[in-house]
């Protein structure tokens, strides 16, 4: 009787063991854009997933278009990457001089993230995905307090590297 309670064990947990599955899937998410704004170098774009809003930047680029341009009020599927906070784009004012910036709104409507997209080249989906490292190493943001603002006691900057 253990032997078979033992045996029984053995083979619940090996079917077990290969019934789970990847759950990192490669497939991408929809995305509905709410708003694109854009600056001297780069697109805003606010997307919203159920009730989440996530602020994506993407840098304007020459890129061919023949794919498709990305429209307000319609859904795509977005490889989002977080972008701020994050280690490798914590930068300093002193690094931004001479380079590409501008203020950039991270606020609690976008739970104070920045994203950016693998398969989005300036406003256009692609099918090609870029290098996330790359991609995520292009960018610096840095923060300052700002006792002028009147509704925000820090600023952020974005810059590319």
């Amino acid at each position: 009787m253990k032997r078979l309670i033992i045996f029984l064990l053995i083979c619940l947990l090996i079917f077990t063991s290969c019934s789970v599955t990847n759950t990192k899937s490669s497939s991408n998410t929809d995305y509905k854009v709410k708003k694109i704004e854009s600056n001297h170098f780069l697109y805003i774009i606010d997307v919203t997933r159920n009730d989440s809003t996530f602020r994506v930047i993407s840098p304007k680029e020459n890129f061919d278009e023949s794919f498709e341009k990305i429209k307000v009020g319609r859904k795509y599927p977005l490889n989002l990457l977080q972008l701020y906070p994050n280690e490798f784009v914590v930068g300093k004012d002193n690094e931004a001089k001479g380079k590409p910036k501008d203020f950039i709104d991270i606020n609690k409507k976008t739970h104070y993230k920045l994203y950016i997209a693998s398969n989005l080249n300036g406003l256009y989906i692609s099918d090609i995905i870029k290098d996330t490292e790359e991609l995520i190493k292009k960018f610096g943001v840095f923060t300052f307090f700002c006792d002028a603002c009147k509704k925000k006691k820090y600023s952020y900057i974005l810059y590319m590297k």
